[in-house]
C-alpha cells in the first residue's frame, strides 16, 4: 500500500498580509484574520494551509514532502508501483523486520498484536492522507513460473490430489465450468496466480475480470482480512465510491478498473451499501461471486493462490459485464460469444448442458441478429461476406472500444481492422461502399444451431 509521500515546508507565526490573504482564499473553512498560527506550503502548487484547517487537522508539521489534497487527486503517481525482488526467505526477513518495527512502536511484541488491532492500523492509515506508509506485496504471480502451492498432474501425477476438484489446478475446466472450451490458457484466470503479501499489503476494491467467481486459497502464514459486498449493491457501492472522490471518477471513468482505490466498509455502510467481512487462514478456501466487489489486506508474511471458474450461472453476468467493458473501451480478456458458441458446438447434444444453454444461445441470437438488421437498414448497400473459418482474436476485435466481434465484424478491403457495428464511421477513411459485413455463421445457421439446441432441451 503507497500513500502519496507528505512532507513540510511550515511558516510560523507570520504577519504577513499576502499569506493571510492566500490562506483565506484557498481555505474555506478559516475565518482568522490577522495573526496565523501554522501554515503548511504545499509542495505541488506551493499555496499556503492552516495545519487546523485540514481534514483531518494537522498536529504536527510533516517531515517529508507534503500535497495538499488538491494535488494529491490531480497527481498520477498514486497506487502501486514495481517492487523489489526477493527470495521467499529474503521476503520473509522483510515483512517481519517491518511488522515487528511498526508495532513495537505502539507497545506490541510482534506475536502479540490482535488482528482487531492491525485491521484499524490498517484503515487509520487509509483513511489519513498526510501520512505515509509503503509496503510491498508479491501479487499476480505466474504459478506456471513460480510453482504452484498444489500438486499437478504434469510434475506429480501420482499424487492423489494432483487431480483433485479442489485443487486450483484443476478447478476452471472442471466439467461443469466453461473455461474448458476457452481456446488458450488465460493466466490468473485459467492458471493460478501465487500471491506472497506482508503486513498492510492490500488488494483494492474491484470485481474479477468477466464478473466471474474466484477462489482463493491460503497455504500458510498470518491472517488476510476479506471485505465483500454481493451483486445487489454493486450500483450503490459504485455511486457511493463515485460521490466519495468525484474528481478522481472525472479524470478516469473507469478507475474501478484499475485496482487502485480504497474506501473504508464504515463510510460504505453509512451510505447504505451492505458489507460483509471475514478472516482467512491457512487451510481456508475463500470463494467471490459474479460481479460481487472485494477488498482486503493482510496482517503479515503468507501465502495464497487463486483462480476463476465459470459454472453456468455466471453467463447472464458474463454479457452484462461484456457489455460493460464495451462502454468503457476496456479490452475484455476473452469473447464471451464464442465461449457461447463453442459450448453450443461441442456439448449442445449434451441433454443437461442444453437445459441451461438454450436460454443464452436465445439471447445471443436476438441481439446478433438485432445487431446485424441495425447495420444493414443503416447502410444497405453493405455486402454481407460468410467466413466459415475463426479468426485470430487480434481479428475480430472492434479497433474503437476494443470489445470482441466474433459472430460478425465491419471491415473494408484496404487493411484487416474492423469495427462493430456501432462504430463502422471509426473503421478509416475510405468510401463507406469499400466496407463489408464479414459475419462466422449465416443468419439461418444460427437459428438452426439454436432450435437444435432447445429441442434437445425439450426431449430431456
Amino acid at each position: 500500500m503507497s500513500v502519496e509521500p507528505t512532507s513540510a515546508k511550515a511558516e510560523n507565526n507570520t504577519d504577513s498580509n499576502a499569506d493571510i490573504d492566500t490562506a483565506k482564499a484557498i481555505c474555506e473553512l478559516c475565518h482568522v484574520g490577522g495573526h496565523l498560527d501554522k501554515m503548511l506550503i504545499c509542495d505541488g502548487c506551493e499555496l499556503g494551509h492552516h495545519t487546523f484547517c485540514l481534514n483531518p487537522p494537522l498536529l504536527h508539521v510533516p517531515k517529508t514532502d507534503w500535497y495538499c489534497p488538491k494535488c494529491l487527486i490531480a497527481g498520477e503517481d498514486f497506487g502501486f508501483e514495481e517492487g523489489e525482488e526477493y527470495s521467499l526467505s529474503s521476503f520473509q526477513q522483510k515483512c517481519n523486520a517491518f511488522k515487528k518495527e511498526w508495532f513495537e512502536n505502539q507497545g506490541y511484541k510482534d506475536d502479540e498484536v490482535p488482528e482487531d488491532v492491525v485491521e484499524r492500523e490498517f484503515w487509520r492509515l487509509v483513511e489519513n492522507a498526510f501520512e505515509t506508509v509503503e509496503v510491498e506485496y508479491g501479487a499476480d504471480l505466474h504459478s506456471s513460473q513460480h510453482g504452484s502451492g498444489f500438486p499437478m498432474r504434469t510434475r506429480d501425477p501420482l499424487n492423489e490430489y494432483s487431480t483433485d476438484p479442489s485443487n486450483l489446478n484443476n478447478m476452471p475446466t472442471l466439467p461443469q465450468s466453461l473455461f474448458r472450451h476457452i481456446k488458450s490458457d488465460i493466466s490468473g484466470m485459467m492458471i493460478p496466480w501465487l500471491y506472497v503479501g506482508m503486513c498492510f499489503s492490500t488488494f483494492c476494491w474491484h470485481n474479477e475480470d468477466h464478473y466471474t467467481y474466484s477462489i482463493n486459497y491460503m497455504h500458510w502464514g498470518e491472517t488476510k482480512t476479506w471485505y465483500g459486498i454481493p451483486a445487489s449493491d454493486a450500483t450503490k457501492f459504485e455511486d457511493t465510491m463515485r460521490q466519495s472522490v468525484p474528481e478522481l471518477f472525472e479524470q478516469q471513468p473507469d478507475l474501478l478498473f484499475q485496482l487502485v482505490t480504497m474506501l473504508s466498509p464504515g463510510r460504505l455502510v453509512e451510505n447504505g451499501v451492505k458489507v460483509l467481512a471475514l478472516d482467512q487462514r491457512p487451510g481456508q478456501f475463500v470463494v467471490t461471486f459474479p460481479q460481487a466487489y472485494h477488498a482486503g489486506f493482510n496482517h503479515g508474511f503468507n501465502f495464497a493462490e487463486a483462480v476463476n471458474f465459470a459454472p453456468p450461472d455466471w453467463c447472464q453476468f458474463g454479457i452484462e459485464c461484456a457489455l460493460r467493458y464495451k462502454a468503457h473501451k476496456k479490452h475484455p480478456v476473452f469473447s464471451h460469444d464464442e465461449l457461447i458458441i463453442t459450448t453450443a458446438l461441442k456439448d449442445g447434444n449434451i441433454p443437461e448442458t442444453a437445459q441451461w444453454l438454450q436460454y443464452e444461445m436465445k439471447e445471443l441470437l436476438e441481439r446478433e441478429m438485432a445487431q446485424r438488421r441495425r447495420t444493414l437498414a443503416q447502410y444497405p448497400f453493405m455486402r454481407v461476406v460468410l467466413e466459415e473459418v475463426d479468426r485470430p482474436e487480434e481479428e475480430v476485435q472492434c479497433m474503437y472500444c476494443n470489445s470482441y466481434v466474433y459472430l460478425s465484424q465491419v471491415a473494408c478491403s484496404c487493411g484487416p481492422k474492423v469495427t462493430c457495428g456501432d462504430h463502422i464511421t471509426e473503421l478509416c477513411e475510405c468510401d463507406m461502399k469499400e466496407r463489408f459485413l464479414r459475419v462466422r455463421f449465416s443468419d439461418t445457421e444460427l437459428e438452426e444451431m439454436t432450435q437444435r439446441i432447445a429441442i434437445t432441451a425439450a426431449n430431456t
